[in-house]
């Protein structure tokens, strides 16, 4: 296994001066431990910044009388007990790491949101990602990030269209991932405007 120790009381300005550097230390991680921590501090943003990296790491935060926490109550933009939760442009990014990490609470939920329209070969007719770019680690590091979608009529929407999905989560064991993952249903499909800023944050 990989632990990678870090300075919480440094963190940040690492994050703002050489955020490629630290970063990379993620990759790898099995799990990240933020040592010296305070009160003050944001434990959910440097957890979000692991996590956006590399989902899969533990995270933990020491304080200086030697004790620990995993458990960081996340703050999120929009209400989960709505009847239809629906995400503005800059949510994504915190959505798609909490669906992630927890698809059972999100079971059955109606989730409306934006998306750019992916397909490769492998999928079936009935399926696409309505995805976005994230910046996980610097400028260089793009990639398109999202679930599978699946509507009768996905074929209608073309690749890199944006488009408006209202969908149900319903999560499913993936056998590759040893874990539920969110697999997305769509009630509704429609074409839309690229968001003013087509790049999501974690941080």
């Amino acid at each position: 296994q990989t632990f990678t120790t870090v300075n919480a009381e440094t963190f940040q300005m690492y994050i703002n001066n050489m955020k490629a550097l630290i970063m990379s230390h993620f990759q790898q991680s099995d799990l990240v431990i933020f040592n010296r921590c305070d009160k003050e501090m944001d434990k959910a943003s440097m957890r979000r910044n692991v996590k956006a990296i590399n989902r899969a790491a533990q995270v933990l935060f020491e304080s200086e009388d030697g004790s620990v926490e995993s458990n960081i109550e996340e703050e999120l933009p929009y209400d989960m007990n709505a009847e239809v939760i629906e995400l503005e442009d800059d949510d994504f990014g915190l959505w798609y790491l909490d669906v992630s990490e927890h698809p059972e609470k999100y079971e059955d939920k109606t989730i409306v949101f934006k998306g750019q329209v992916y397909r490769n070969r492998t999928f079936p007719s009935d399926a696409f990602v309505p995805a976005r770019k994230a910046m996980t680690c610097c400028a260089d590091d793009i990639a398109k990030i999202g679930f599978i979608c699946h509507y009768k009529e996905a074929t209608k929407f073309h690749t890199d269209s944006w488009v408006k999905v209202t969908v149900k989560v319903k999560p499913e064991f993936s056998r590759k991932q040893q874990a539920l993952v969110p697999m997305l249903w769509a009630d509704k499909v429609e074409r839309a405007e690229a968001p003013k800023e087509e790049i999501v944050y974690f941080s």
